[in-house]
């Protein structure tokens, strides 16, 4: 395995990558950065092992963030409903969804909202 390092700019708009053992190393702007985080995905996306059809349990093997942001909308032309989340990281990440698919998300959210238990109104909210 290479070992990488990532340095951003006092102005936080370019980001320094140096991989040991590559040469000098590369600046990168976001777009840059954007560019080759979606082409890096999209290499993965064809690699083996395959990523688990459901979620690691481990919160450090998943992307989360906090103050989700997310939309809605129709797409009559792909007979779908596109739902759209976005990662302070990855940016947006839309999925076309079927009918059939929207009715079986709705249906494991409800389910999921009964496993959900009420907190005693004393108790500080999960972290």
């Amino acid at each position: 395995m290479h070992d990488f390092s990532l340095e951003l700019s006092q102005d936080e708009t370019d980001l320094t990558v140096s991989i040991d053992g590559a040469g000098l190393p590369a600046r990168l702007s976001a777009g840059d950065v954007d560019d080759l985080v979606r082409a890096l995905a999209e290499h993965r996306a064809r690699m083996k092992p395959v990523h688990a059809a459901e979620p690691p349990r481990d919160g450090a093997a998943v992307y989360t963030g906090d103050n989700l942001l997310w939309s809605v909308s129709a797409a009559p032309h792909r007979s779908a409903i596109e739902l759209g989340v976005q990662h302070p990281g990855l940016g947006w990440i839309v999925m076309a969804l079927s009918r059939a698919q929207i009715e079986d998300l709705l249906a494991s959210i409800e389910f999921s909202l009964r496993d959900l238990r009420e907190a005693p109104a004393s108790s500080p909210p999960p972290v």
